[in-house]
């Protein structure tokens, strides 16, 4: 008779590596996300320990034959044990199926929520710029000049031009004569700091002469009076470990001196930097200023009956402030898309937990389930045989110590699959976090727009 089991393990269970999208239709992910699928029988077949397996399986399934017992050989017999059996099994599999699909229908749809819910953020965070664009200020039309202007444009260019090129050499002038300005003072404190950390660095290396005085006149009175060349060379020796140590602590001292001397310039350097990209902004604005005042005075100096410079600075004073509104939309863009990617790690935080929640259920319901089913077998195993031959006292313990040996077998079959699938979900999520694949599902629930990692995660277990 051919062993039964719950064949429900190594394909309802696969769905526990990392339950995530199920649908049946091409889905339209939130922003981010991504999603991959694997062959669940490949990655068990491939692992290290799957051979242990099948040796406990064919271990289990001849502790299961030698159960029948006598009548094994009654045909009839035979094929009752192998009917009920797979009723028995069937009942069992469709239970494990509904709840199963339970699952998945319960992770669909939180899926489907989570992306319902991001995309109503999206919009609504669109809307929101939408209308803060909205309410930038239109530019004004600008002034109509007179028809006879377009004769004199080249003139008004070139004088513009000469303008902007004694505004280059003058801004020119300016930024050096500020750094200039800047690093006279910077070097003032630079001399200043070098002082200080000479002083300090001369006050250690008296303290160290004066730690030492005592002991090299001790070392050099010894040596004076050395009995031998051995003792004055032990001596000479200890003289020059003394005098080495001291060095060394000299350079230690002057090396971490010299670092504070560094730190203290580069920040000094960094400060100049600051103050110039600030003086640079100001002398900028300054000669934008400039610029729009003499570009009015040129139009008005050859066209005294164009349009009243009023009117020109305000249109340009419009456009002034739009550089720095767009910069706010930008800022105001940003900080939406931070908001956005909150909610979604927020969103897909909660769906992982979801996850891990029905794997837990599902490892739990299989496990009992198992038990259940190894119970009813072995209850309906026996009451089949007892119908059919009266089995012996000596029968009957030996048929008890194979029933132990069998339940201690399959509780060392279970240990060994659960740590094959936890090894497998370890490989898997390296795996899925190098492709960004936050969610993958087994091969049975195979979505053809998900990337396949199987091949990638037999290399990763080869090595």
């Amino acid at each position: 008779m051919k062993r039964y089991a719950l064949g429900i393990g190594a394909v309802g269970l696969g769905l526990l590596l990392s339950v995530g999208r199920v649908h049946s239709e091409e889905p339209k992910p939130a922003p981010g996300l991504s999603f991959a699928v694997v062959d669940y029988q490949k990655l068990l077949a491939a692992h290290k320990d799957y051979k242990n397996l099948s040796v406990l399986d064919e271990e289990i399934k001849r502790l299961t034959v030698s159960l029948e017992g006598p009548g094994s050989d009654d045909p009839r017999l035979a094929k009752e044990v192998q009917r009920q059996l797979e009723a028995l099994q069937k009942q069992f599999k469709v239970r494990f199926q509904a709840k199963n699909e339970a699952a998945i229908a319960s992770l669909k749809a939180d899926q489907a929520q989570m992306e319902i819910d991001l995309r109503s953020y999206a919009a609504q965070l669109n809307q929101q710029f939408k209308e803060q664009v909205s309410k930038l200020p239109k530019a004004p039309p600008p002034p109509s000049m007179p028809a006879d202007m377009a004769g004199t444009k080249t003139e008004i260019q070139g004088e513009m031009k000469s303008y902007f090129q004694d505004l280059a050499l003058l801004r020119q002038r300016q930024l050096a004569a500020r750094r200039l300005e800047l690093s006279r003072g910077v070097e003032q404190q630079l001399n200043t700091k070098k002082n200080e950390l000479d002083a300090q660095l001369s006050a250690y290396e008296a303290q160290l002469n004066s730690e030492s005085q005592q002991q090299k006149v001790n070392l050099e009175l010894q040596k004076i009076s050395a009995k031998n060349d051995d003792e004055r060379n032990k001596i000479e020796q200890q003289l020059t470990r003394l005098k080495q140590d001291q060095e060394d602590k000299r350079q230690a001292r002057r090396s971490e001196l010299a670092a504070q001397f560094e730190a203290a310039k580069k920040d000094a350097m960094a400060r100049i930097d600051g103050q110039i990209k600030t003086y640079e902004a100001r002398i900028d604005a300054d000669a934008q200023s400039k610029v729009a005042a003499e570009q009015q005075r040129l139009v008005h100096h050859y066209y005294p009956n164009a349009p009243n410079p009023q009117a020109v600075a305000a249109m340009q004073a419009q456009e002034s402030k739009l550089p720095q509104q767009v910069a706010a939309l930008k800022a105001e863009q940003s900080e939406m898309k931070g908001q956005f990617d909150a909610r979604r790690r927020d969103l897909e935080g909660r769906f992982r937990a979801h996850q891990d929640e029905v794997k837990s259920q599902l490892q739990a319901d299989y496990k009992q389930m198992k038990t259940e089913f190894d119970q009813q077998a072995d209850a309906l195993v026996k009451r089949i045989r007892e119908r059919g031959v009266a089995v012996s006292k000596d029968e009957a313990d030996k048929i008890a110590k194979i029933k132990t040996e069998l339940k201690d077998m399959r509780a060392q079959r279970d240990r060994l699959y659960d740590h094959m699938q936890a090894d497998l979900k370890t490989q898997v999520d390296t795996v899925a976090k190098k492709d960004n694949a936050p969610v993958v599902v087994g091969s049975y629930l195979v979505n053809n727009k998900c990337k396949d990692l199987t091949a990638e995660v037999l290399q990763a277990m080869s090595q």
